[in-house]
């Protein structure tokens, strides 16, 4: 059990981008009018490859413009459903702060795993359209063996990433989505966290490690070719580890942790402070894995404590 200053860790976070709301919107309004033009000057070149190569290019951007403006709306309407909400309850923010199921939650693989599909196929064709372009055009005969070498380092990334994703669906089709249920909703801090969780058919464990983290997410600058970039940095709070036995037959597995005086859930800042329970097993073939958000909160406002990391209004973007 650790309860210290945060650290930083590598994970993937749950911010996707530093635009939201109407910032988001903005972009991809601009993004449909490079698209446009992109498409235009499709049209106008004469060279088969030289047309492909810029419809292409278009369809990314028509792509990327396209998800700013449905991720735009989106956070507008939530931030809408927020402010409702926290005016009817603004001392229980386990009401409003993130749309809660008060008994228990799954771990949404399934939707997780349609949404990377849909990026990896379009970044899929967009790039291997242009690694044909580099390497089979005439146009590229004189290109320098450095832009190839590149283009190579890009196509390997995408099978990497194809690959992960591949694993990630095995285990979805071995395990299932799994799901913990609450005893309690919510959970509260310095005290004891009481959950279920359902275990799948397939997983043959007789333990199953528990670790309990306390995350927050934090703009940062970083400077990336010489020039200043906003990236999200994912940092840990707490941890609590612990190794439980599964019964031979059993169907869910109780949990018990013992939660300090922390942080308490904050999902709907920008960027979050959230609680996660990670579960995974050691087993035949495809190890077991899964991750559950948690509503932690404080009992008053007295016992909350609010995070101090840079918002998108400090950092000034």
């Amino acid at each position: 059990m650790t309860l210290a200053g945060p650290k930083k860790i590598s994970r993937d976070p749950r911010t996707e981008a530093t635009a939201h709301g109407r910032k988001a919107v903005m972009i991809g309004m601009g993004g449909l009018g490079i698209a446009a033009l992109l498409g235009f000057i499709s049209t106008k070149v004469e060279a088969e490859d030289g047309r492909l190569f810029a419809s292409l290019f278009a369809l990314f951007w028509l792509f990327a413009a396209v998800s700013f403006l449905k991720k735009g709306r989106a956070d507008i309407a939530e931030a809408a459903r927020i402010d409702r909400r926290k005016n009817m309850a603004p001392d229980q923010p386990w009401y409003w702060d993130y749309r809660w199921d008060s008994g228990g939650l799954s771990e949404g693989v399934a939707q997780s795993l349609k949404g990377m599909t849909r990026k990896l196929a379009v970044l899929s064709v967009v790039f291997g359209s242009f690694s044909w372009f580099v390497f089979y055009s005439s146009r590229m005969e004189n290109a320098p063996d450095l832009f190839r070498m590149i283009t190579v380092g890009i196509d390997l990334v995408l099978i990497g990433f194809w690959c992960h994703l591949g694993y990630r669906t095995l285990r979805y089709f071995k395990y299932g989505d799994s799901r913990l249920n609450f005893e309690t909703f919510p959970f509260f801090l310095d005290e004891i966290l009481r959950v279920s969780l359902v275990l799948p058919r397939a997983m043959q464990a007789s333990q199953l490690e528990i670790r309990l983290l306390a995350i927050e997410e934090r703009y940062e600058w970083r400077n990336v070719n010489g020039k200043r970039k906003v990236v999200v940095e994912c940092y840990q709070h707490y941890e609590h580890a612990q190794k439980v036995a599964v019964e031979a037959g059993a169907v869910e597995l109780p949990i018990e942790l013992p939660l300090p005086a922390a942080p308490e859930t904050r999902l709907s800042l920008v960027p979050p402070f959230y609680w996660v329970l990670a579960v995974s097993a050691e087993t035949p073939g495809i190890d077991y894995s899964a991750e559950f958000l948690l509503p932690i909160y404080g009992k008053n406002n007295i016992d909350r404590q609010w995070r101090t990391s840079a918002s998108l209004d400090k950092l000034n973007l």
